[in-house]
């Protein structure tokens, strides 16, 4: 449904909708998108995440397989958000990789990055990775009902 409301309330083109430009204030980050990057942006993201839901329960049952690989063992670390089971994980890795390239080719240009992190500090295992692709549905879902 979001990616329907963004569609239809918003579009690329400035001039036919309220501007999704970002501009940096003084004494703030500096990062600033135009409207145009910033809708493409969304949109991509959006496009992302409803492909990842789709592979949801392929990508659940990679993580488990990950997880308990005896070939892919891991290490506590403190990643700065709490000691984390830093661990690889070449399956899930491989099934994003292909849902990128598979919502890339879907669009003329892609905004965002073309690496999916995982086995690192800021996603230091494939549980982790997955739980953080389940709570957008519940960030996005205050927004429907507001709209409706």
């Amino acid at each position: 449904k979001i990616i329907h409301y963004l569609t239809t309330y918003f579009s690329p083109d400035v001039s036919n909708s309220i501007s999704l430009a970002i501009y940096p204030f003084v004494g703030t980050s500096q990062l600033f998108h135009s409207h145009k990057k910033h809708f493409t942006f969304v949109l991509q993201s959006l496009l992302l995440w409803r492909e990842i839901m789709s592979e949801c329960y392929k990508l659940w049952f990679l993580v488990d397989y990950d997880l308990l690989s005896s070939q892919n063992t891991y290490r506590l670390c403190d990643t700065g958000q709490g000691l984390h089971r830093l661990q690889r994980c070449p399956n899930v890795s491989t099934e994003m990789n292909d849902i990128l390239e598979r919502v890339q080719s879907t669009v003329e240009e892609w905004i965002g990055l073309s690496v999916v992190h995982l086995g690192d500090r800021d996603v230091p295992n494939p549980l982790v990775f997955i739980d953080k692709y389940m709570q957008i549905g519940r960030i996005l879902q205050p927004i429907v009902n507001t709209i409706e």
